[in-house]
């Protein structure tokens, strides 16, 4: 795990959490229902293609290969905020335009928690993002703009709908307004789901010894941000906001000093002799700065990356460590 700089802005938080690090293997559990033929995340959940691959265009004008834009401003000079470069702007702001457009379909795996980016004008009837079921078209969850194209994020807890098949999609069937959308992210499903005995002495930061507590089977490499104090128990990270840690014990490193503080941790190495793995991550969103990694022994080489997404609230994260099979992690 690396945490670099220490910077705190309206969007990002300045911190990293893990809970239960997972090493996962090949032979799939007794009980568990395959995962459908539908593929399990979004080819393209940022638009950073440039276009709408990945996305259909039901009917109307609203949502077209013209609408995927950088233009990081509009009316007044005021901002996007958009994610990376690239983003959908419902008919470039013409209100006019009326039109559908959904995802691929995939499958709800992971904790079933999506978030996006959306914006433009506030009508849950006319203008909205809908999180749909393929089987039958019903619309599970909705959500519409703020009232403003500057982006605010979405949170849904989708959890009841995991393992079903499902869509997203975006509406506008409104003269008077637009609505935008950037940065999909929907839990991947692994294509088996497994249960072994995990690779990482103390995955998931259980064995302890109190007063202070220490990371029994990692290494603080350097800094400060990963100290016995971030070595927690706490289950809430505000009034009303619930980390859903695994078990009891998760390290949380703004516990030991804030936002300011920097530092880097190592697991053991281990071999990777599995094809997957899976841990809990919650924090600041800056995959340059804010980061959990599979790091190569021999080199150093970051080999797969994962960062936050702007919550305290844990997010699963699922790898397809195939490539990497027989090296030393």
């Amino acid at each position: 795990m690396k945490r670099v700089g220490g910077k705190k802005t309206r969007k990002r938080l300045g911190t990293l959490a893990l809970s239960c690090l997972i090493v996962m293997g090949t032979v799939p559990m007794s009980g568990v229902t395959p995962v459908s033929s539908a593929q399990t995340t979004l080819s393209n959940p940022d638009f950073e293609t440039g276009d709408l691959s990945g996305w259909t265009i039901v009917n109307g004008t609203a949502f077209d290969n013209g609408d995927v834009t950088t233009t990081s401003t509009y009316w007044d000079k005021r901002t996007f905020d958009q994610h990376n470069f690239w983003h959908i702007w419902g008919g470039r702001g013409d209100n006019s335009k009326v039109g559908v457009m959904r995802s691929e379909p995939f499958t709800l795996g992971g904790d079933g928690r999506i978030d996006f980016l959306t914006g433009g004008q506030e009508d849950l009837n006319q203008l909205y993002v809908a999180l749909v079921r393929e089987s039958d078209g019903a619309e599970l969850m909705k959500a519409t703009g703020n009232g403003t194209d500057t982006y605010e994020k979405v949170n849904w807890d989708a959890s009841e709908f995991i393992g079903e098949t499902v869509r997203i999609k975006i509406v506008d069937q409104s003269t008077t307004g637009h609505i935008n959308l950037d940065d999909v992210n929907v839990p991947p499903t692994p294509s088996l789901n497994e249960h072994v005995e995990p690779a990482i002495y103390n995955h998931d930061f259980e064995y302890t010894v109190l007063q202070p507590y220490q990371v029994r089977g990692w290494e603080v490499v350097s800094g400060d941000a990963f100290g016995p104090n971030s070595l927690v128990h706490e289950t809430e990270w505000s009034k009303g906001g619930d980390f859903q840690q695994n078990g009891s014990y998760h390290l949380w490193n703004f516990k030991e000093g804030g936002d300011g503080e920097v530092g880097e941790l190592h697991s053991e190495t281990f071999k990777l002799d599995r094809n997957g793995m899976d841990f809990l991550i919650s924090g600041g969103e800056d995959l340059d700065h804010l980061y959990v990694a599979l790091v190569r022994t021999s080199d150093g080489a970051e080999l797969m990356k994962a960062t936050g997404r702007d919550t305290e609230t844990y997010q699963r994260v699922y790898w397809d460590t195939t490539s990497y099979v027989g090296e030393d992690v």
